[in-house]
């Protein structure tokens, strides 16, 4: 949806009186909006963030305290889980805070597993080469080993035999 607005802007960095543009056009999009300024041959965007809303602060503060939890959260804040994730197709600047939050905590949690790496925790360091090092080998895998024959109609013949119910049996 356009929005067409004439007028003048003035610029909020600088002193005032000065630097005032002429305003011919806003245009929504998204959750912000994006100011186009005209002044003599100079033209420029600029996009105002949407603030975040008291409610959408106090939820990341309490994101973060809980964990990341998402469930959590929104029973400590008296809130379904929907109104999260209208927040989030909403306002990209609140998605953005979220995935700077939960960022946060993965980086938190790695440097925990360093210094326990640094302190010789064998659990850790197993932890770590199964994650990150598969590339040089360190992976849990099952073998399984067959020995004889056996062709797919055997093992199906064999699987229906196991699995096979009369129905006999069913009406007592």
């Amino acid at each position: 949806m356009d929005i067409w607005i004439f007028g003048q802007f003035r610029h909020p960095t600088r002193a005032r009186g000065q630097q005032i543009f002429n305003l011919f056009a806003v245009h929504k999009k998204g959750s912000g909006v994006v100011w186009s300024i005209h002044h003599e041959k100079l033209k420029m965007t600029i996009k105002s963030k949407p603030d975040l809303t008291v409610r959408q602060k106090k939820f990341l503060t309490l994101f973060k305290d809980l964990g990341c939890n998402i469930s959590a959260t929104c029973a400590a804040m008296k809130m379904g889980r929907q109104t999260f994730y209208n927040w989030k197709d909403a306002s990209e600047e609140f998605t953005n805070e979220v995935e700077d939050t939960v960022e946060g905590m993965i980086d938190y949690v790695e440097s925990k597993l360093m210094l326990n790496i640094k302190a010789g925790h064998e659990k850790s360091i197993f932890f770590f080469l199964r994650t990150r090092a598969k590339h040089r080998g360190y992976v849990e895998r099952q073998e399984t080993v067959h020995e004889g024959e056996m062709t797919f109609l055997d093992m199906l013949k064999r699987y229906s035999e196991e699995t096979a119910v009369d129905p006999l049996d069913e009406q007592g």
